[in-house]
């Protein structure tokens, strides 16, 4: 269902400005962090920000940005994540950080499997 909502979202040009991907980026973020008791903290605010974004750098940009959290929530033992995204000089900059370490596999010795 999850896939079908983000290929629906995707296509639907309503959806094409910068506010809408930080919404939906945030209400990802924030339904599985908290499941894991993991506090988001936000240094951006693009809620009334109604620049337009090209459907397919939108797409990619989101897919980036579960991928980075859906790590953080696998390999991290993170308490906390900052997620930071802006517009420099007409370039998006999105930064997604945790306070975590990374949690090794046991089967994993001096870096190899």
């Amino acid at each position: 269902m999850t896939r079908m909502r983000d290929t629906v979202w995707a296509i639907d040009s309503r959806k094409d400005k910068l506010e809408d991907l930080n919404d939906r980026m945030l209400d990802f973020a924030e339904e599985n962090l908290i499941a894991k008791d993991i506090q988001l903290i936000v240094l951006n605010d693009l809620r009334n920000n109604a620049t337009k974004i090209n459907p397919e750098l939108r797409q990619d940009i989101y897919l980036i940005f579960k991928e980075a959290i859906s790590n953080i929530l696998k390999y991290s033992s993170a308490t906390e994540v900052k997620v930071d995204m802006r517009i420099e000089k007409d370039k998006i900059k999105l930064s997604v950080a945790d306070n975590g370490e990374i949690v090794r596999n046991k089967n994993i010795r001096n870096g190899h499997f």
